[in-house]
């Protein structure tokens, strides 16, 4: 046998596998192109989403494709789709929704009238909701970021959940394998035979074959769902951990400077032993660097954003001694402060309290140390433009201290002072402050039910409402 015979044989024989090749590119490709034409998403139309929820885009859809790109922050957080699906085939499909498996995290609702059905020429509405249902663990979070990219099917099948045709009940599987051998031993008896008609053989059959395989495809319908769901993680430093965390934990946190998740006016809801529940706020926890000598706004302090009941600050019409040996300085590190709950009580730091005194003559500002205390005039009002409470007649240790966090940001003056106001059994009412009234020898400086400053008699029973430090 001579070259140019071994080079034409070959040459025969690669012109044979590549009629097989095409054969069987056929049969497997025909099909699809056939289901693409038949069975579309015609529609798909976003109808609800709870608030939370960020559309980072719209869903795309490629035939019986489509892809979802969502956000969500919060357990409970959802997206619901309306798909319109077109069945032009005169086929009536099965749908087995089973194949919408939920993730650890995310849930996927399917609902349709009679979901099961596909009726031949004509649509059906079928509505996909997209749910966060479990919180996802700290640890899962890359950069406070969790990313889920699922893949799942809407398909046919039987209650055993085998894909088959509805009709003849043939497995689709056990026609692929059985296709495949029909053609490769088309393709052998081809080699052996040497039929000059061996191309034209090979695509009669392969168009032959997938003529059937074409019904079957048809009828095995996959809505094939791509989602990319992004959940954003909960910043605990936003959150109140103030009123979750308990007073050790709290107490560990302010000692190291962790201030993560503690803000001004978050509030934490405690049990007065005899008083019933009462809540206290974060009032403080800026550092006080302009030479105040009083501690009472310096760091972390913490006061009770209500009042928890009424007292006289003497028991006669006298400021002489002032909060120092005052009968309300006894009963608020007394009475109230053995109410408290002794986890509190252990984290209370002693304070050094600075407290203006009286017109009696000799006397001087006072000088306290103290686990509870009243605040002071100039820890609740800056100076406004007028009824300036920061004379030497009205708050004599004005300049020892400063204005607490709290009314600085809600911008309480003597001339703005709604911000000042607190409640007693569920109404506005009138509360003590540690000052006494410079100009005279028988009042305290008090805040009024509406939030202006005033001052009245040591014997008016009026609202009780201290703070404290912890450092």
């Amino acid at each position: 046998m001579g070259y140019n015979d071994i080079v034409g044989r070959v040459g025969k024989a690669m012109k044979k596998m590549l009629n097989t090749i095409i054969a069987i590119l056929i049969f497997v490709l025909f099909p699809s192109f056939v289901l693409a034409e038949d069975v579309q998403v015609k529609e798909i139309k976003q109808i609800e989403k709870s608030e939370g929820v960020e559309i980072v885009s719209e869903p795309k859809v490629s035939d019986t494709t489509i892809k979802f790109d969502i956000k969500l922050k919060s357990i409970g957080d959802y997206v619901k789709y309306k798909l319109v699906i077109d069945n032009k085939d005169d086929i009536e499909y099965e749908i087995d929704k089973k194949s919408f498996e939920n993730n650890e995290y995310i849930t996927y609702e399917v609902e349709s009238d009679n979901l099961e059905k596909l009726e031949a020429n004509k649509e059906k509405e079928i509505y996909l909701t997209i749910k966060y249902n479990k919180e996802v663990p700290e640890n899962e979070f890359k950069d406070n970021v969790y990313v889920l990219n699922n893949n799942f099917s809407l398909a046919i099948g039987n209650k055993d959940e085998e894909i088959r045709n509805p009709q003849t009940g043939i497995e689709d599987y056990s026609l692929a394998i059985l296709t495949t051998l029909v053609v490769l031993a088309v393709a052998v008896y081809g080699f052996r035979k040497n039929k000059k008609q061996f191309k034209t053989l090979m695509l009669i059959i392969g168009i032959a074959i997938s003529i059937p395989l074409t019904c079957i495809a048809a009828n095995i319908l996959k809505l094939n769902i791509e989602t990319n769901v992004t959940i954003i993680g909960v910043d605990k430093c936003l959150e109140n951990r103030f009123a979750i965390d308990n007073w050790e934990t709290i107490a560990t946190n302010v000692k190291n400077g962790n201030m993560c998740g503690y803000h001004v006016g978050d509030e934490k809801e405690i049990e007065l032993a005899g008083f019933g529940k009462h809540n206290v706020r974060i009032s403080n926890v800026s550092k006080c660097t302009n030479g105040e000598t009083s501690e009472t706004a310096c760091g972390f302090v913490v006061e009770f954003a209500d009042i928890i009941t009424k007292q006289s600050f003497n028991s006669t019409w006298t400021n002489v001694g002032g909060w120092k040996d005052s009968k309300m300085r006894t009963y608020v590190n007394g009475t109230i402060y053995n109410a408290l709950p002794s986890e509190l009580q252990n984290v209370i730091s002693s304070t050094k309290v600075i407290s203006g005194h009286g017109n009696t003559s000799g006397e001087t500002n006072f000088e306290t140390q103290d686990k509870l205390y009243l605040l002071s005039a100039h820890e609740v009002y800056e100076n406004g433009k007028s009824n300036l409470i920061s004379e030497s007649r009205e708050d004599a240790a004005y300049s020892n201290t400063k204005q607490l966090d709290y009314y600085k940001n809600q911008g309480v003056t003597t001339n703005n002072y709604a911000g000042a106001k607190k409640q007693y059994n569920g109404s506005n009412s009138d509360w003590w402050l540690r000052s006494a009234t410079a100009r005279n020898t028988a009042s305290f400086l008090c805040v009024w039910y509406d939030g202006n400053w005033g001052g009245n008699t040591a014997i008016s029973s009026y609202g009780v409402s201290p703070a404290f430090r912890i450092e």
